[in-house]
């Protein structure tokens, strides 16, 4: 069955800047190994074939044909908006051959879920809170460029051999118009604020700060804050009803409505005694400053959570101002 013109989603305009780019039959990138596999498509290490011992990128590439999805035109709009903050990974070239759709990159060093994972490698204040403080100058970055990247986490927080942290990974990104529906749908479990658990189809920016505050909390606990029985939402929603303070509805009326509001609040009458602040306090190590960001990270109502504006300017910033060569040091004591 051939499938009507009006059924085909239209591109919006601001998504178009892609199509007016010129097909290329020559690639001037050389290849050298696969580093993973994405919903962009397979992405490689890569040289330009006439620097083969000069920079490398990692190149995204989508093979089979050059017709271009909404995931990857929301990742090249959102990376050419956002293309002069340091914080946010660089866009070095597009390229649209044949068949096949090319972003090239800087390659990372390495990324945040790496250095999460590598328990054995300690983390100092000084590194943490360096690392955090460029996190939220590259979230604060999207946000005042009216978007919501929508898949905050460790995986997506790239870090140079110079100790730059960038975001990075805009496919499911949404422009941030107040007011406007929007699938709450994609995301990853672990980092998914509870707004979108309970298909809020009008959230806004702050789901971005409750992924924040989720990946900020594994820099100490090198695991996922709220643990689930399950990998399934309303387990998801559980772990966090274990742990959260939830509004009432006279405080936010319309958790009423939300999808599965009837099992949450049966949950949360269950566990009166709530676990979050004994348990940020505990793990925070006695950095009270760093404990106090994390809890109006991790609120659950998003009128009343922090912005990335004020989390960056949090006094846990101020205490110490970061500086780079923390991350470097981090870097280093990994080879």
């Amino acid at each position: 069955m051939k499938m009507s013109a009006s059924s085909v989603p239209e591109v919006p305009q601001y998504l178009r800047y892609v199509d007016d780019l010129p097909t290329v039959k020559i690639n001037k990138y050389q290849m050298h190994r696969h580093i993973a596999t994405g919903g962009f498509g397979r992405v490689y290490e890569s040289t330009l074939y006439n620097e083969p011992e000069g920079q490398r990128f990692a190149l995204k590439v989508k093979s089979g044909n050059s017709d271009i999805t909404l995931i990857e035109r929301k990742e090249i709009h959102a990376l050419k908006t956002l293309e002069k903050e340091e914080n946010i990974v660089r866009l070095v070239d597009i390229i649209r051959a044949p068949k096949d759709l090319i972003i090239a990159m800087p390659l990372a060093k390495t990324d945040l879920e790496f250095i999460v994972g590598t328990v054995e490698l300690p983390i100092s204040k000084e590194e943490r809170r360096t690392i955090l403080f460029q996190l939220f100058s590259g979230i604060c970055a999207i946000h005042k460029n009216k978007i919501i990247h929508r898949d905050i986490k460790p995986a997506n927080v790239l870090i140079s051999a110079e100790g730059i942290v960038q975001i990075t990974d805009f496919g499911i990104s949404e422009p941030l118009v107040i007011g406007e529906k929007r699938s709450p749908q994609g995301g990853t479990l672990y980092y998914k604020a509870l707004e979108l658990l309970m298909e809020d189809d009008e959230y806004d920016e702050k789901v971005d700060v409750w992924a924040a505050g989720c990946t900020m909390a594994e820099l100490w606990m090198r695991k996922h804050l709220f643990q689930p029985q399950a990998k399934t939402i309303m387990h998801q929603i559980e772990a966090i009803s274990k742990c959260c303070s939830f509004p009432t509805e006279k405080v936010w009326p319309k958790i009423v409505t939300f999808k599965h509001y009837a099992q949450i609040e049966y949950v949360n009458r269950q566990h009166k005694r709530k676990l979050l602040p004994s348990c940020i306090h505990e793990i925070m190590q006695g950095e009270g400053l760093a404990a106090d960001l994390l809890l109006q990270l991790l609120v659950i109502n998003p009128e009343d959570r922090i912005s990335s504006s004020d989390s960056l300017a949090h006094v846990y910033f101020k205490q110490a101002p970061p500086i780079q060569p923390h991350v470097k040091t981090l870097l280093d004591r990994m080879t």
